[in-house]
């Protein structure tokens, strides 16, 4: 899967700035047009009509009410609109925390955001005073 994700990216001229392959997803960081210096970061939920009992119940806004759904983690650059990051089924006991595991993330890539745009909901007060 890697290789094919790789070659792929190689193929666009998409250049991978780190990449994480599991068994049953994946994570990419890439950079193709995109100088990351301002972010938007927010969180979207998908609803999800399974029987599983491991999705939490969300606001879905789409749909104006509450039910089971993927809270799902979303970086935007500005400058492509492109979305670099994102990872999916966050818990909302976790959904706070989730902007400081992503700058933890790419501070050793060397990336810098000059501005982080967030929603209100995406953290609390405590991870902003880090920021």
């Amino acid at each position: 899967m890697e290789a094919f994700i790789r070659k792929t990216c190689k193929e666009m001229d998409i250049k991978i700035i780190d990449i994480s392959v599991n068994i049953d997803h994946f994570h990419l960081f890439i950079k193709k047009y995109m100088d990351l210096s301002v972010l938007h970061i927010d969180f979207h939920t998908r609803p999800y009509f399974g029987d599983s009992k491991e999705m939490e119940i969300n606001h879905i806004a789409t749909r104006g009410k509450n039910m089971k759904g993927a809270l799902i983690f979303l970086v935007q650059d500005r400058e492509s609109r492109m979305f670099p990051y994102s990872s999916a089924n966050i818990k909302r006991s976790e959904a706070s925390d989730e902007i400081m595991k992503f700058l933890d993330l790419v501070k050793p890539l060397g990336i810098k955001p000059e501005w982080v745009v967030v929603d209100s909901k995406v953290t609390d007060y405590e991870n902003i005073k880090k920021i």
